[in-house]
């Protein structure tokens, strides 16, 4: 799921003279900003809620400053820099275009208040534009593109395909749409299901629904990764750095063993296979106290910031938690720091996943920029249940989109974590003492310039283009968090 209130931020890449390099893996690396702004972005700044104005009156609204996840990529035969949001919630790569009708000049400032509820300026600029007449790699399609996200972020334009590049890491012939109109800073790196493919969920009155090679259903049939599979490893709350590695596991990341739950088909009245990650959920528990006793499904989307639950369990939680709610701010709130030594327990198929309390608690900034003492609780009511980044940076998550398949552990944080043993999957996770390790990765280190399923019928995939790609295994990207969503830099 794409998110609204995007950080407008972008980073470079800046590659080490010398790497240890490791056959079947390659790793970027990005640092962590946060705000809702490119002006109050900062790395290495803590998740919180802001207090502003409101039509000129100083009402008190809770503002939820994203995390995103960075890293640079280059678009067509002149490497265009392009910023793209990675997105676990959707299938489609666009990037926006360089004749963007919502863009003065296509990459100048233009005022964007009547496309968002908020001042200030729409700077395509900050992100990037492709321009694809200076591409001569590039090959139209001659097909319409639009898609529609949950946050009302639109973006219409055509398709393509041209190479795309991350460091060392080249795929000719990628599939992308350039947006001529969107009301979003940045594109989009889609990585779920072909099913939500926009050519397929929400093809155009009177066209053929149709799927094609994404990202990583191509990263897999040039034989750069073995299995259409990824692992999600978001780190700490407020840590630097984070990781999704495409094609294989990473041991040292998680604590105990990994637990395999089958995606959930919520839809089988439209499609035979799954095309959201949700998973059954067996209990929720607060310190001991029971909380969810009913199995439920829940959304596992790391393009949301927080976790929504539905209002029983909250009210039972807030009831636990002994906390106030403040008109002033229209939230639970309590102390900041008062709940560090405290834990929720979410169980999945007998498998505890335990996180800090603390995650569910932002710091307050009032208007004039101070950080309050004063925190509020960020578990929210609804009876669509999402487990958001202040879910998933405790947990390690395996997304296997061939066999429909999610597996779960505990995340490490300690040392150990920070020495690699990556495993390549070609079919089943292999076991940790298998010895089946990849060792350590090829790395690039990002520096702040200012922040369906592969067993879909050849048939059904069109405009992919045969592609090449550099090494074949592994496919790390190591995320900063802006918030709620992965960012990349095309």
């Amino acid at each position: 799921m794409k998110l609204s209130n995007p950080v407008l931020l972008s980073i470079a890449l800046a590659f080490p003279a010398s790497t240890a390099a490791t056959p079947g893996v390659f790793k970027v690396e990005f640092n962590v900003h946060r705000g809702s702004s490119s002006d109050s972005a900062e790395f290495g700044a803590s998740t919180h809620f802001s207090k502003r104005e409101v039509d000129g009156v100083q009402a008190v609204q809770l503002i939820n400053e994203n995390t995103f996840y960075l890293a640079n990529l280059s678009i067509g035969s002149n490497g265009q820099k392009v910023g793209v949001q990675l997105d676990t919630g959707s299938s489609d790569l666009w990037v926006t275009g360089s004749d963007d009708s919502i863009c003065a000049s296509g990459t100048a400032k233009r005022e964007f208040k009547k496309w968002h509820n908020t001042g200030g300026y729409f700077d395509c600029s900050i992100y990037g534009t492709f321009d694809e007449s200076s591409s001569t790699s590039f090959k139209s399609n001659n097909t319409d593109f639009y898609i529609l996200y949950g946050d009302y972020t639109y973006a219409s334009g055509g398709w393509g395909y041209d190479t795309v590049s991350i460091g060392s890491l080249t795929v000719e012939n990628m599939s992308f749409a350039v947006a001529n109109q969107s009301n979003s800073t940045m594109g989009v790196l889609g990585i779920g299901f072909a099913s939500l493919e926009a050519t397929y969920s929400s093809a155009f009155v009177g066209v053929e629904p149709y799927m094609y090679e994404n990202f990583p259903m191509k990263l897999k049939s040039e034989g750069f990764i073995k299995k259409n599979i990824y692992s999600l490893y978001l780190n700490l709350q407020n840590a630097p750095h984070g990781s999704v590695l495409f094609g294989g596991v990473d041991h040292s990341k998680y604590i105990g063993s990994l637990v395999t739950l089958p995606i959930i088909n919520r839809y089988t009245n439209y499609t035979t296979n799954p095309w959201t990650t949700q998973v059954t959920l067996d209990s929720v528990a607060y310190e001991g106290k029971t909380l969810l006793t009913n199995s439920t499904v829940a959304l596992l989307d790391s393009g949301t910031s927080l976790t929504q639950l539905p209002s029983s369990v909250v009210s039972a939680a807030v009831s636990a938690l002994g906390l106030s709610y403040e008109n002033d701010v229209q939230a639970y709130t309590a102390k900041c720091g008062a709940f560090n030594d405290k834990s929720f327990t979410f169980t999945f198929a007998g498998v505890n996943i335990t996180v800090p309390a603390s995650n569910f608690f932002y710091s307050l900034t009032d208007f004039d920029g101070s950080v309050s003492s004063t925190c509020a609780f960020g578990i929210v009511e609804s009876d669509f249940i999402v487990l958001g980044d202040s879910f998933l940076n405790a947990a390690y998550v395996v997304y296997d989109l061939d066999d429909y398949k999610i597996s779960l552990a505990n995340a490490n944080f300690g040392e150990s974590s920070n020495s690699e043993d990556i495993a390549v999957v070609i079919s089943t996770i292999p076991d940790p003492n298998s010895g089946a390790s990849t060792g350590t990765s090829n790395t690039a280190m990002a520096t702040n310039t200012g922040s369906v399923s592969t067993t879909t019928a050849a048939s059904s995939l069109k405009g992919s283009g045969a592609g090449h790609i550099v090494k074949p295994g592994v496919f790390a990207v190591v995320g900063s968090v802006f918030g709620s969503a992965l960012l990349l830099i095309l």
